[in-house]
């Protein structure tokens, strides 16, 4: 059925609904009613005067999907997901999760919801020292305007054991979110978690657990009708209890009404704590979660190959690799060979000392598992995600995404860079494209990293747009990522976003979009040999560039190697334009430990006035013009967030063109 605001509602078999995927229900037998009702109990209570409601309507659901008819019985409504759904979320793993979580245990702490640095806002009544079994409220009908990437809920709040990871929640009520529903609209909705909104959550019907059994009423639904200022009022009650014979916890929609008076627009969430509602997961329900979460990662194997240092490499078909999950790459032709590579453009250049490179080691690209075998044809080699891999993430759902997000809009900012506590950087970048790509050499450091949740990044960016929630970008380079590679060492990576880091984009190859060709080398590898202070030099060569005929951003490393392309399906502003900005450098996450900056290294953990050897470089870098050409750089621009942390400094010469040295040590007597 199709209701009048464009919403496909699906008539599921009420045996086959998503609730049945959930590992604790496979043998559920469905409860059509409860086992009793909640009844009234009088008490010698004060009245209190409340609005008129002389017209008030008949009891009703009124949603909009209700008016394109009902489903047969023996089913129930669903709202059909679509491709502009997906495309709203960074992964479309992670559909039907909050992004960013209303948690209620901060509700008791007053610090917290004052604080500047919450992102939630709160206006609440609650009670506590339960146990209760459930709660009623009556809820109006509103619209409240709102901003791009955020909401507004009116709900109730049901809530089981301490304020921790293992925290029981159901949720219900009224919230308007265009990130998940693609409108500004009043929807019902539920939620529930059993591990403090960890690795348990969604909304209404779009994971296993809820179970439904109204074939006119659905969660996630859109209200046909709204309260106005001044005016007609629309109700909604809600009354959750728990039965006393099943151990289950019911959501029924009273009634939807009108009553003409006068009522003062507040936002109220009632808020009761019941004693555990569900039971934490248990150790073996989490095993399940993490075994299903990986077979979702990690792709059939033709092949696969074991290294020395434990990784295990699985040879993918092509024509099945992540990619392909995409939904704008469904019907994808894989493009085997760029239609042209840049070319060299003759200059007149400049001449600049730059510090002896005699015992420069040749360019060397080595992965362990090389030397145990290889991919056959027509398949591309993936690193196999495991059970530790999920563990070391806070949520399973976002293996391989930023938890702390690279912003280069930033860069532009210095006022910005200099107060922000989380990113520090030290780059270089032209601006005023567009431009076709770029090429650079990078030194490969083995940079120490203080905490887990720290990274230090050396890489390449090429970015399309301006510098608001549109922006695209690509980025190639090498970073030591304990979190990401449960390892302190150096690995080459990639990443992509459409949507400044909002909702797009992954590391390597764990979410769709990279098309990969290459069955040698893989985003992710482990970077081997490293440089050595005052020694032999390692470095790598990345090209990054725009397909001219075919739109695609191809990547090669050492002049040598094509490991695939970002196809221009996955972007907007990269799709038909040249990169606007392009960005070289350094970066470090500093988490501040106990108030200090952290020890984290950027590049050899040497500040740039060390030079070569000691210093990590970039060189021989370029810019790819509309002509297809390799140019240098001119008005290069550089940005440091702290020199007294981390610095860099530009050069010319013959052999390396446009270089520069960057890096520093982080916390120093200069540095705190």
């Amino acid at each position: 059925m199709k209701s009048s605001d464009g919403e496909i509602i699906d008539c599921i078999l009420i045996a086959k609904q998503p609730a049945f995927d959930h590992p604790m229900l496979k043998y559920h037998t469905i409860q059509m009613t409860p086992s009793s009702y909640p009844h009234e109990v009088l008490t010698d209570e004060d009245n209190a005067p409340s609005p008129s409601n002389d017209e008030e309507q008949p009891e009703n659901i009124s949603q909009s999907r209700q008016m394109a008819g009902e489903c047969p019985e023996n089913t129930i409504p669903i709202k059909r997901i679509t491709k502009e759904d997906l495309l709203r979320v960074d992964n479309i793993k992670n559909y039907g999760k909050k992004s960013n979580i209303s948690r209620p245990y901060q509700l008791y702490n007053p610090i917290d919801i004052i604080s500047d640095n919450n992102d939630h806002e709160y206006a609440i009544a609650y009670v506590n020292g339960g146990p209760y079994r459930g709660t009623k409220a009556q809820i109006t009908v509103w619209k409240p305007r709102i901003e791009a990437g955020e909401s507004s809920l009116s709900q109730i709040w049901i809530i089981g054991g301490k304020f921790g990871p293992g925290l029981n929640t159901i949720e219900a009520g009224l919230h308007v979110n265009p990130d998940l529903y693609g409108d500004s609209n009043p929807h019902f909705f539920i939620y529930w978690t059993s591990d403090g909104y960890h690795k348990t959550v969604c909304y209404s019907l779009m994971c296993s657990c809820f179970v439904q059994i109204n074939r006119r009423v659905s969660p996630g639904g859109v209200f046909n009708h709204i309260s106005t200022y001044n005016g007609p009022q629309f109700i909604l009650t809600i009354q959750i209890w728990k039965v006393a014979k099943s151990n289950s916890v019911q959501v029924m929609h009273v009634r939807s009404l009108t009553m003409k008076s006068v009522v003062r627009c507040l936002l109220v969430v009632l808020t009761v704590m019941v004693t555990n509602i569900v039971e934490p997961i248990a150790g073996k329900v989490k095993n399940q979660q993490i075994e299903l979460r990986l077979k979702q990662l990690n792709k059939q194997a033709l092949k696969s190959l074991e290294s020395s240092n434990g990784e295990i490499i699985d040879c993918i078909s092509i024509v099945n690799q992540p990619a392909f999950d995409h939904p704008m790459l469904k019907n994808h032709t894989i493009q085997m060979t760029p239609s042209s590579y840049p070319h060299e453009v003759l200059t007149e250049e400049n001449n600049a000392p730059t510090p002896s490179n005699d015992e420069e080691q040749p360019e060397i690209t080595v992965q362990p598992w090389q030397l145990v075998g290889e991919c056959p044809e027509n398949t591309i080699p993936i690193k196999r995600i495991t059970k530790e891999d999920l563990l070391r993430e806070d949520n399973i759902k976002n293996h391989g995404n930023k938890s702390n997000i690279s912003q280069p809009h930033q860069f532009y900012h210095p006022k910005d860079i200099t107060n922000y506590s989380v990113h520090e950087y030290a780059i270089a970048s032209v601006d005023g494209g567009p431009f076709r790509g770029t090429k650079a050499q990078i030194n490969v450091w083995k940079p120490r990293v203080q905490e887990v949740g720290e990274s230090s990044i050396s890489q390449i960016s090429i970015i399309g747009g301006k510098f608001d929630a549109g922006l695209n970008s690509i980025q190639a380079g090498s970073h030591v990522h304990p979190a990401l590679y449960g390892d302190d060492n150096p690995h080459f990576f990639i990443y992509w976003t459409r949507d400044n880091y909002q909702k797009t984009g992954c590391y390597n190859l764990r979410c769709p979009g990279f098309v990969q060709i290459n069955k040698k080398l893989t985003p992710g590898y482990l970077l081997t040999p490293i440089s050595t202070y005052n020694g032999p030099q390692v470095k790598f060569t990345i090209k990054m560039w725009k397909d001219p005929k075919t739109g695609n951003w191809w990547l090669q490393l050492n002049d040598q190697e094509l490991i695939g392309y970002w196809p221009k399906e996955i972007f907007t502003n990269l799709a038909d334009e040249g990169a606007s900005v392009i960005e070289w450098g350094g970066e470090v996450v500093n988490k501040k430990k106990d108030g200090q900056h952290t020890t984290t290294e950027m590049g050899s953990g040497h500040f740039p006035s060390e030079g070569f050897g000691k210093a990590s470089s970039f060189e021989v870098i370029k810019i790819i013009d509309m002509n297809n050409g390799l140019i240098d750089p001119v008005k290069v621009k550089t940005v440091v967030s702290r020199p007294a942390c981390y610095d860099i400094k530009t050069g010319y010469d013959k052999t390396y063109e446009v270089f520069f040295y960057y890096g520093g040590p982080g916390r120093n007597p200069n540095c705190s």
